[in-house]
């Protein structure tokens, strides 16, 4: 049982091409990102990026390829399957000073629906990537071999990283001289989730 998994070459070429390309012609569509607090999602200095939520034929090309490897995740990580998984998905961006504060993903509140199970980061960028920094920092909780100390996770065009939403991670800040859009840290973030039981 490991705490995260790391994927390489996840979509083919063309698809992870075809992700960029969308972003790209969306870069007008894209808003200050939020953080979920008490159940409502605000805004706060503890997360500098951009969000999209409108993922159009995007959604359907990522699910379909998760779909194949999905069993694979939850057997690495030791997680019970959901069996009726409900997608969260969105896609972030970073230039120069872009960062997530250490947090975890799980939700408990009487108002919020979906429980977190999962987390799905997919990264992307233009090649050669023009940023530095921006690493994903993992808190593990030892339950594999006991080790709890953080491992940072450079992120590469076209790599997966999966891991139990109840672990804490962060983003490192992102260094970015040119600070054009095409140029940013990116990534589609996909939470697998099942509904909550809070409210019963």
């Amino acid at each position: 049982m490991s705490e995260f998994i790391v994927i390489k070459d996840f979509l083919s070429e063309e698809n992870n091409e075809r992700i960029m390309n969308y972003v790209l012609n969306k870069e007008q569509e894209f808003k200050t990102a939020n953080i979920l607090y008490n159940g409502s999602k605000v805004q706060s200095e503890d997360r500098v990026a951009l969000n999209l939520y409108d993922l159009g034929e995007l959604r359907a090309l990522f699910l379909k390829e998760l779909e194949g490897r999905v069993d694979e995740v939850y057997r690495e990580l030791g997680i019970k399957p959901v069996e009726v998984p409900e997608f969260d998905m969105q896609i972030a961006a970073m230039g120069n000073g872009g960062r997530f504060i250490k947090h975890i993903d799980t939700v408990i509140h009487k108002d919020w629906e979906l429980q977190r199970v999962v987390t799905f980061v997919y990264y992307f960028n233009t090649v050669p990537k023009k940023f530095s920094g921006g690493e994903l920092k993992v808190f593990p909780m030892g339950f594999k071999d006991g080790n709890t100390e953080p491992v940072n996770l450079v992120p590469e065009n076209n790599m997966l990283v999966g891991f139990p939403s109840f672990i804490a991670h962060e983003v490192l800040p992102v260094q970015l001289e040119d600070n054009r859009f095409d140029n940013y840290r990116f990534n589609l973030l996909c939470l697998i989730c099942r509904k909550s039981t809070a409210n019963t």
